[in-house]
């Protein structure tokens, strides 16, 4: 997160999990999109998660696509507000 003091990449946490950690997040439905993210930002497979590597790709399709920023966060929110609703 550019220029968020105090929230970024910690330890060998992404900064989704990191503002996870940091407010305190008990919704294991967040824990696992965190995980899922994780494995895309740090292409580590660290979870196992394909999820958010699939999130990625679309996000970089969209950017190639000349996507102005403000849109590709809208659609970005959009894609995670859905996988949060698929998740038993």
């Amino acid at each position: 997160m550019y220029q968020a003091d105090g929230f970024g990449h910690e330890g060998q946490n992404c900064t989704f999990e990191t503002l996870c950690a940091r407010f305190g997040t008990p919704d294991k439905k967040v824990r696992l999109i965190g995980h899922a993210i994780h494995d895309a930002d740090l292409d580590d497979d660290k979870f196992g998660r394909t999820e958010g590597i699939t999130i990625n790709q679309i996000l970089k399709g969209w950017a190639k696509q000349g996507i102005p920023d403000d849109e590709l966060l809208r659609r970005g929110m959009d894609l995670i507000e859905g996988l949060y609703h698929s998740i038993a």
